[in-house]
């Protein structure tokens, strides 16, 4: 029994195009394809979650939060208080669940914004919290990419 497999030399599959296997057995002679679905997914390292910009009373603010395929993570931001009496605030981006555990995962910063009137509190905030691992996110790097920005949600409070 024998058998014989052709390929195009300067055929690539496209991420929309199945990739079509044609097969002859030549004893006995038996002909047949196999069509097989192929997804191309770039090999990511880091994805950057971006929230645009939200707002909450007169606190306005944007903030992202950056993933790597072995953990580490970053979160950075800026928050501006537009009103005449200072705020109080929380900014929060989360994975959404990620595990059979359904835990969350996020990040937070909160502070205190001041107002026109207010000359102690400054009316800007802008952070960098320094760079955590969370081995959750390395073992289901996978799911995460897959995902986008579906994985991520992101909420201001004031």
């Amino acid at each position: 029994m024998g058998f014989d497999i052709e390929a195009s030399p300067g055929a690539a599959p496209h991420p929309s195009t199945p990739l079509q296997i044609f097969w002859t057995v030549t004893e006995p002679e038996i002909t047949d394809q196999v069509v097989v679905n192929i997804e191309i997914v770039p090999d990511v390292q880091e994805i950057i979650y971006d929230s645009g910009t939200l707002e909450a009373l007169t606190v306005r603010g944007w903030a992202q939060l950056a993933i790597h395929r072995n953990g580490d993570w970053f979160f950075r931001g800026h928050v501006h208080e537009n009103g005449v009496v200072g705020d109080n605030y929380a900014f929060a981006i989360a994975l959404n669940p990620i595990d059979t555990n359904s835990d969350l995962h996020y990040a937070i910063q909160q502070g205190t914004l001041g107002g026109t009137v207010d000359p102690f509190e400054d009316r800007d905030d802008d952070w960098q919290q320094p760079t955590g691992n969370d081995p959750a996110i390395a073992a289901n790097w996978n799911a995460i990419r897959l995902r986008g920005s579906t994985a991520f949600r992101s909420v201001l409070h004031a």
